[in-house]
C-alpha cells in the first residue's frame, strides 16, 4: 500500500510540473534559467589582412545573470591558402581570452566552433565578443598583410546563447523594471498590461509614459505592447504571465481589487491604511510570475508614471510597496529650438564616449546620426572631428579617412602635431546628405608601420611588406567632444518614414488628439500604447499634448479642428469626415479598400481582409496631420500592430499611405507630390567652425599680404611724390 500511495504521489507531481507553463519563472522559489540568443552579426562577415580584429556587443539585462549552459555558436571558414601553423582564430569575452584554434584543412569550409561561456559568471550589463586573427599564406613568398587571400569568414548564423536566471533571490522594488522589462533582451518585454474598462484621459497618458520609457530601454526594438482592459481578461492570461497594473483605485472591479488586495496581505496592510501605491507581488492566480500594482487617483497614477520613468527616483525604491508621494518634480521639456539657428550636436550627446581603434592595420568605426524627425538639412553641415593617435607608426604613410553614407569626403595623412591633438574639419555638402533620415559617418585609420634597418645584404632585395611588423602600437582615439553643426530646416511634408514628426517636434507631443471608437479593446489599446512608445520614446508627455477622444463625443470636429489626429480602430467607427476626403489616398466602402489615385490600381487581394496607414494634412485644417491605422475588422487591425513591430515590415512603411495585406505582409506605393525648393548646395563654412579653436579662412593669409604689398606701394609712392 505505501508503495502505490509512494507512486500515486510522483505521478501527481509529475502532473503538477507538466501543468506548469515552460515560460514561467518563479521569482520566489528555485529559479528556472530563459534560453536566449543574440545574432554575432546582421549579415556575414569576412575578415581580411595578416592580423585583424572584430567586435560584437550583447547585453545582460539589469535582473538577470548567464547560468551553466551558456554558449557561442560560432560558425566560419577561410581562405585554403593560410599556412596552417602560422594562422588562427582567438576568442575573447571583455577582453579576456577564452579560446584559440588553429586555421587549417579541417576547418576552411563552413566550420562549427562551441566556445563555453558557463564558468564566465557573466552579470547585467554589456559583454563585448572579440574576433583575433592572425593569418599567413604559404612560406614560400613574403608575407603581404594586404594580400587577397588572407582572408576568413564569420556567418551570420554565428550566435551567442545564453542561459539567463534572475540575479536576485525574489523581485521586488529594488529589481524594477526587471521581471515586466528585460533590458538587452530579444524579447524586453516580460509582462502584459492590465487598464480599467472605459481608461480615461489620466489613466492613458500615465500608462503611455511607461510606454515611451520602456521603448527608451529597447531603443533597436520595436516593443509591442499588449494591452488588455479589465473585463477582457482571463484567468488563462493572468495565469501565464506577468502583469502590469496601471489605474484608478475606484475603476478597478473583481480582478483589478483582487491584485490590490494581493499587495496588501503581503505586506501586511489594512484595507484603508494606504490608497495611492507603487507595489511588487506575487500573482495570485500563478505564485510563479509576478504582478505590478499601480494604483491611485489621478494625481498620484501620474506621480508614480514619472518615478517609474525616472532611474534617480525608482532606483529609491526599496521593498515591496512604496506610497506614492502628493508631489513629484516631473522633469521639464526641451526648450524648442528655433528654425534657422546653427545647432550643434557632440558624439557624447548622439550616446557615444571616446572612441578607441587599436590592435589593427585598418580601423574603422561608423557613427549613425538620426535627423530630429520635424527637420531637414538644407545647407550642409560641418563636422569637426577631434582626435589623437599612437606616434610609434610611420606618420609619413600613415592616414585618417572620413566617409559620409559611402561617399568619401576627406582624406589627410596623420603627423607628430595630429597624435597629440589632431583636428578635421570637414564640410559635408548637400548633395552628399541627400534625403536620408540618417546620417552614417564612417572614420577609418589606416596605420603603415615603420621598416625595419637589417643590413642583411637578403633581406635588402624584399620588398617593404616582407618586414615583420606589429600592430600593438596601432591605436587612434576619437574625442566624445566631436561635433556636427548645421541649420536645422523645418520638414515640409509629412511622410510615414517620417514619423514621430509631425506629432513629436523637438522632445514633446504636439497638440495631437488620439481618436479611438467608443468601444475600445484590446486591439486599440495594444495599438495606442505601441505606437506611443514608438514615435514617443524619450519624448515629453502631458494631459494637454497627447489627448485622449472617443469618436462618440458631441462637438467631435470643433474638438479637432486645431490639433493634430491619430485615429485608430476599425473603418466602421471612422468618422465619415476623415473617410475618402480630398486629399486622402483611399477610402473604406462596404468592408473595402478602395484608391483614390489614379495611378494606383488595387486588386481584390488588397481591397478585402487589408488594413491601412495614411498620413495626410488634416481634412479640418490644413496646419495639422491626419494619421489613420484602421481595418474593416479588429482583427485585421491587430495586423497593423505586428506590422508596426516587425523588423522586415517596419521598414516597408513608407510615402503617404501603405496596405497591409491578410499575410501581414505591407505594400507601398508612390504617391505624386509637389517638388520642393532645391537645396543649396553652396553651403557657407563660417557658419560650421566659427567657434574658438576652429579652422581658418584659406583666403586669409592671400588678402592679407595683398593689402600690405598695396600698402606699402601707396606709401612709397606718397613719399616720393613729397620729395
Amino acid at each position: 500500500m505505501k508503495l502505490k500511495l509512494l507512486a500515486r504521489l510522483c505521478i501527481l507531481m509529475a502532473c503538477l510540473m507538466l501543468a506548469t507553463p515552460i515560460h514561467a519563472i518563479s521569482v520566489y522559489g528555485q529559479a528556472q534559467a530563459t534560453p536566449e540568443n543574440f545574432p554575432l552579426f546582421a549579415d556575414d562577415r569576412v575578415i581580411r589582412g595578416e592580423n585583424a580584429r572584430d567586435e560584437s556587443y550583447f547585453e545582460i539585462g539589469k535582473g538577470r545573470a548567464a547560468a551553466a549552459g551558456s554558449y557561442l555558436d560560432l560558425y566560419y571558414g577561410h581562405s585554403p591558402t593560410l599556412l596552417p601553423k602560422a594562422s588562427s582564430l582567438t576568442v575573447l569575452i571583455d577582453d579576456l581570452p577564452i579560446g584559440s584554434v588553429t586555421l587549417d584543412e579541417s576547418n576552411k569550409e563552413q566550420t562549427l566552433w562551441r566556445v563555453d561561456f558557463s564558468k564566465l559568471g557573466l552579470k547585467s550589463g554589456f559583454h563585448k565578443v572579440t574576433l583575433q586573427t592572425h593569418m599567413e599564406i604559404a612560406n614560400n613568398v613574403c608575407v603581404d598583410p594586404q594580400n587577397t587571400a588572407n582572408w576568413m569568414v564569420i556567418l551570420k548564423n554565428s550566435r551567442v546563447n545564453l542561459n539567463l536566471i534572475p540575479s536576485y533571490d525574489k523581485a521586488d522594488l529594488t529589481t524594477y523594471p526587471s521581471p515586466f522589462l528585460e533590458k538587452g533582451s530579444t524579447n524586453p518585454l516580460q509582462s502584459i498590461i492590465a487598464v480599467p474598462d472605459n481608461i480615461d484621459q489620466n489613466e492613458f497618458t500615465s500608462v503611455a509614459q511607461l510606454a515611451q520609457y520602456f521603448s527608451s530601454l529597447a531603443s533597436d526594438k520595436r516593443i509591442k505592447f499588449p494591452v488588455y482592459s479589465e473585463s477582457e481578461l482571463t484567468d488563462t492570461l493572468l495565469r501565464d504571465n506577468n502583469v502590469i497594473w496601471f489605474g484608478r483605485s475606484d475603476h478597478w472591479k473583481e480582478r483589478g481589487q483582487a491584485a490590490i488586495e494581493a499587495l496588501r496581505k503581503l505586506t501586511g496592510s489594512p484595507a484603508n491604511q494606504w490608497q495611492g501605491v507603487i507595489g511588487v507581488a506575487p500573482s495570485p492566480w500563478n505564485s510563479a510570475n509576478t504582478q505590478l500594482t499601480v494604483t491611485g487617483n489621478a494625481e498620484e497614477l501620474s506621480n508614480a508614471a514619472t518615478i517609474l520613468t525616472d532611474e534617480t527616483l525608482f532606483s529609491q525604491l526599496q521593498g515591496n510597496v512604496s506610497v506614492i508621494p502628493a508631489k513629484v518634480s516631473k522633469k521639464e521639456a526641451p526648450a524648442d529650438w528655433k528654425i534657422g539657428n546653427p545647432y550643434t550636436v557632440t558624439l557624447e550627446k548622439m550616446g557615444y564616449t571616446n572612441i578607441t581603434i587599436e590592435g589593427t592595420e585598418q580601423g574603422n568605426v561608423r557613427i549613425n546620426y538620426p535627423i530630429p524627425g520635424n527637420w531637414d538639412i538644407d545647407n550642409g553641415a560641418g563636422l569637426k572631428l577631434l582626435f589623437k593617435h599612437s606616434r610609434s607608426i610611420d606618420l609619413k604613410q600613415s592616414v585618417v579617412s572620413v566617409k559620409l553614407n559611402g561617399i568619401p569626403v576627406e582624406s589627410q595623412r596623420l603627423t607628430e602635431t595630429t597624435a597629440d591633438s589632431g583636428l578635421l574639419e570637414l564640410v559635408l555638402e548637400p548633395s552628399v546628405i541627400g534625403s536620408r533620415r540618417t546620417l552614417e559617418i564612417d572614420v577609418m585609420f589606416q596605420f603603415i608601420n615603420a621598416k625595419g634597418n637589417s643590413n642583411d645584404a637578403q633581406n635588402q632585395n624584399v620588398k617593404d611588406y616582407c618586414s615583420s611588423t606589429s600592430n600593438l602600437g596601432n591605436w587612434a582615439v576619437i574625442d566624445k567632444n566631436s561635433t556636427l553643426t548645421y541649420i536645422p530646416a523645418q520638414r515640409q511634408t509629412p511622410r510615414l518614414e517620417s514619423l514621430p514628426y509631425p506629432f513629436v517636434v523637438n522632445g514633446h507631443w504636439d497638440q495631437t488628439a488620439l481618436l479611438l471608437p467608443e468601444q475600445a479593446g484590446t486591439t486599440e489599446l495594444s495599438m495606442a500604447l505601441t505606437l506611443a512608445g514608438m514615435i514617443g520614446r524619450n519624448a515629453q508627455i502631458n494631459n494637454n499634448q497627447l489627448v485622449l477622444i472617443k469618436t462618440s463625443t458631441p462637438g467631435l470636429k470643433e474638438l479637432l479642428k486645431d490639433l493634430n489626429i491619430i485615429y485608430l480602430g476599425t473603418s466602421k467607427s471612422l468618422p465619415d469626415f476623415m473617410n475618402g476626403f480630398s486629399g486622402s489616398q483611399v477610402q473604406f466602402k462596404d468592408d473595402q479598400i478602395l484608391s483614390h489615385e489614379s495611378d494606383v490600381q488595387l486588386l481584390s487581394e488588397l481591397q478585402n481582409n487589408s488594413a491601412v496607414i495614411q498620413i495626410t494634412q488634416s481634412p479640418l485644417n490644413p496646419n495639422n496631420s491626419l494619421l489613420i491605422m484602421s481595418a474593416a475588422s479588429a482583427e485585421r487591425g491587430a495586423s497593423i500592430t505586428t506590422a508596426l513591430t516587425s523588423p522586415v515590415e517596419s521598414n516597408k512603411i513608407t510615402g503617404k499611405f501603405v496596405i497591409i495585406d491578410s499575410q501581414n505582409k505591407v505594400h507601398a506605393f508612390p504617391v505624386k507630390e509637389e517638388p520642393l525648393p532645391p537645396k543649396s548646395q553652396n553651403p557657407n563654412t563660417g557658419i560650421f567652425f566659427n567657434n574658438s579653436g576652429g579652422s581658418f579662412n584659406p583666403y586669409v593669409f592671400p588678402i592679407t599680404f595683398l593689402l600690405i604689398v598695396v600698402l606699402t606701394i601707396s606709401l612709397l609712392w606718397l613719399n616720393r611724390k613729397r620729395r
